[in-house]
């Protein structure tokens, strides 16, 4: 197999970036659902809220990693994404399973599809992310800045 150049897999980590952007987007979305149906309901499901929070907190600041090639947040990313994998083909498993029950194409590509591309991409660019890999130029992370290609803060 030929060995990716450089420029190709600083292009696959773009891909990996948006990719595990987009799961925090989604991420962002049921927090916000979840906090207008605890407040519907008189926060019975604060757990609900608490666990989607999180979440959404955990991929973006993992995804912010991603980009300045932190091994932790390598090493997160492909926990969390094995852990979406096997919840999302029990779960789609179970609704084909299921007599008079069917599944959407959303299910099938946010739970096994995007997961699967992100681990595949989480390979491809391992290398980068070695202990004698050049770090970006001046990816000391202090915070939240401002991501030039988002627009916010990051």
């Amino acid at each position: 197999m030929k060995t990716p150049t450089p420029s190709a897999q600083q292009s696959w980590i773009e891909v990996l970036w948006a990719l595990v952007i987009l799961q925090g987007g989604i991420l962002v979305l049921s927090t916000i659902e979840s906090l207008l149906v605890n407040v519907l309901f008189g926060f019975s499901l604060v757990i609900v809220l608490l666990l989607t929070g999180a979440g959404a907190i955990l991929t973006l600041r993992a995804a912010r990693g991603l980009r300045l090639r932190r091994r932790w947040a390598r090493r997160v990313t492909l926990v969390a994404e094995w852990l979406v994998l096997v919840t999302g083909v029990l779960e789609v498993g179970a609704t084909i399973a299921l007599p008079g029950a069917s599944t959407g194409i959303v299910p099938i590509l946010t739970r096994i599809v995007i997961p699967i591309a992100v681990l595949i991409f989480l390979r491809r660019t391992k290398p980068l992310f070695a202990d004698g890999a050049e770090q970006v130029p001046g990816a000391e992370d202090t915070g939240p800045t401002e991501d030039p290609v988002l627009g916010m803060l990051v």
